[in-house]
C-alpha cells in the first residue's frame, strides 16, 4: 500500500512539475540551432549575439557538426530548457525546427520557407549577385559555381549563367 500511495504522490509532482509554467525569467532564452560549422554560418551567429547583446537575453548556441540526429536532438533540448524563441540557420534545420516545435516561436535565419514561420531571407538574385561580383571586380572574367544539387541554389544556375553573360563573364 506504501507503494503505491509513494508512486501516487510521485505521479502527481511530476504532473505539477510538468503543467505549472515555469517562474518568469528576467531575461529572454534564444536557442541557435547551427547545423554545421561554417565561417558564414559563424558571422551569423556572431551577428545576432552583436545585434542583441545590450537586450536582456541569453544566446544558447548549439552546432549540430552536419549530424541530423543531433540537431534533431539540439532542437528537443531547446524545447525542453523552454526557450522563448529557436532560431534555426539555414533550409533543413529551419524545417526540422518547425516540424518539432510546434508551441514555440521560431525565427529561421538564412532559410528558404514559407508558412508560419519568421524567415529572414539571405539571398540575393542571381541577376544582383553577379552585378555585385562585376561592379566589385570588374577584371573578372571568368567565375566556377561549386553547388550541390540538392541545395535551392541548383535550379537558379541557367539564371547565373544569364547574369554572367550579361556582365561579360564567363
Amino acid at each position: 500500500m506504501k507503494k503505491i500511495i509513494l508512486l501516487f504522490v510521485f505521479a502527481l509532482v511530476a504532473v505539477i512539475y510538468f503543467t505549472v509554467s515555469p517562474k518568469e525569467r528576467e531575461e529572454k532564452l534564444i536557442g541557435v540551432v547551427v547545423p554545421m560549422e561554417h565561417q558564414a554560418l559563424n558571422d551569423i551567429v556572431r551577428g545576432l549575439k552583436e545585434t542583441l547583446c545590450d537586450k536582456n537575453t541569453v544566446i544558447k548556441v548549439m552546432n549540430a557538426q552536419g549530424d541530423p540526429t543531433i540537431q534533431k536532438t539540439i532542437v528537443q533540448q531547446l524545447l525542453r530548457d523552454r526557450c522563448d524563441v529557436i532560431v534555426p540557420i539555414g533550409t533543413a534545420a529551419s524545417q526540422m525546427t518547425l516540424s518539432l516545435a510546434k508551441d514555440c516561436e521560431v525565427v529561421c535565419l538564412a532559410a528558404d520557407i514559407e508558412g508560419k514561420a519568421a524567415c529572414l531571407k539571405d539571398q540575393l538574385s542571381a541577376e544582383e549577385a553577379l552585378n555585385f561580383l562585376h561592379a566589385a571586380f570588374p577584371e573578372i572574367k571568368k567565375i566556377t559555381l561549386l553547388y550541390s544539387s540538392s541545395e535551392k541554389i541548383a535550379a537558379e544556375i541557367p539564371k547565373t549563367l544569364q547574369a554572367a553573360k550579361a556582365n561579360g563573364i564567363e
